[in-house]
């Protein structure tokens, strides 16, 4: 089974407009932040549908660490691209890239493509980076739902420049001190 990006069960099944999905996770939209799915509890969603979080994990290469859960269109994350070889560590495409298939950049997915995602594409986070892109969360900060700042980066409610994957625009704005949820 799936889940959303808030920790919430996909229907299997589902169809919407015309459009039938029977893996869970689908993108009949081509929606800019990728797959979604209706879920099984909309209260526990507080919607009848959320964003699809990856299956995949986050790896870790010495002094870099991939972008968490990035895939791309196809669903392919940084673990393929390092296991069939195709991308090398300057960004360029590798061995396993069929050039038919286009550019790495055709397969662009919430805000990233592997060459900026994937540490062995020369992407990722590098630990020099990371420390330049740390912030400070408010110590005992909570929204008035009872949220603190891990919920939100748990669930992908915000990002470090507002609205992040898993937070719903039905929701409005940011409650609180949204510059103190930043994860």
């Amino acid at each position: 089974a799936r889940k959303t990006w808030n920790g919430c069960e996909c229907k299997k099944a589902w169809s919407s407009d015309g459009f039938s999905c029977d893996t869970y996770c689908c993108n009949p939209d081509d929606d800019a932040f990728g797959f979604w799915c209706f879920v099984e509890s909309a209260e526990c969603e507080e919607s009848a549908w959320g964003y699809c979080k990856p299956q995949e994990g986050n790896a870790e290469h010495r002094d870099c660490t991939d972008i968490e859960g990035w895939v791309d269109i196809e669903q392919d994350g940084c673990g393929v691209y390092e296991q069939d070889q195709m991308c090398n560590s300057d960004g360029t495409p590798g061995p396993g890239w069929d050039r038919t298939w286009g550019s790495l950049a055709d397969y662009f997915s919430d805000g990233h493509s592997a060459k900026s995602a994937c540490c062995v594409c020369g992407g990722g986070n590098r630990k020099k980076q990371v420390a330049k892109n740390v912030c400070t969360d408010i110590a005992g900060w909570k929204d008035p739902d009872g949220d603190g700042c891990s919920e939100y980066a748990a669930h992908k409610w915000c990002s470090s420049t507002g609205f992040g994957i898993g937070w719903h625009e039905e929701w409005g704005n940011f409650r609180g001190e949204p510059s103190a949820a930043r994860a």
